[in-house]
């Protein structure tokens, strides 16, 4: 859809709590649980704190919050562009999975890719459907 949706203030605050809540499920919770497949993968013995597991949820909320800035920039700068908006969301989102992925190898391409996609998924469809279209609904109603 190509209709100027103009941004609401509270959009930026919105972005950034959606990308935190939605990075700490799944790229927290589950970096966790793809830590733990990487590690049958590999032969490695398994180890779990609650420190270690609540600094991973912490880092992918952190994270997570980077791919609602990302949406947030895609709406704000291409409003009638898709594609672009996907490809702003969608390019930094990988390079910079394959740049913190370390070590770079099949055995954890395989455990951590699902939980990536996934919560770029997520994230994408809820903004755009439910947030995104929200704001539309507003609008219609303001000028009504």
């Amino acid at each position: 859809m190509n209709t100027m949706i103009e941004l609401p203030k509270r959009s930026l605050p919105t972005a950034l709590l959606l990308g935190a809540a939605v990075g700490s499920v799944f790229l927290g919770v589950g970096g966790r649980v793809a830590m733990r497949i990487f590690a049958l993968l590999t032969d490695r013995a398994p180890g779990w704190s609650f420190e270690g597991s609540l600094t991973v949820v912490f880092v992918g909320a952190v994270f997570g919050m980077i791919g609602g800035v990302l949406l947030w920039l895609g709406r704000r700068f291409f409003r009638t562009s898709p594609m672009a908006r996907g490809a702003l969301f969608w390019i930094p989102l990988s390079l910079l999975y394959l740049r913190v992925l370390s070590p770079l190898s099949t055995d954890s391409l395989i455990a951590f890719t699902p939980f990536v996609v996934l919560y770029g998924v997520v994230l994408y469809r809820i903004w755009c459907r439910r947030v995104v279209a929200s704001w539309r609904v507003h609008q219609i109603m303001a000028t009504a």
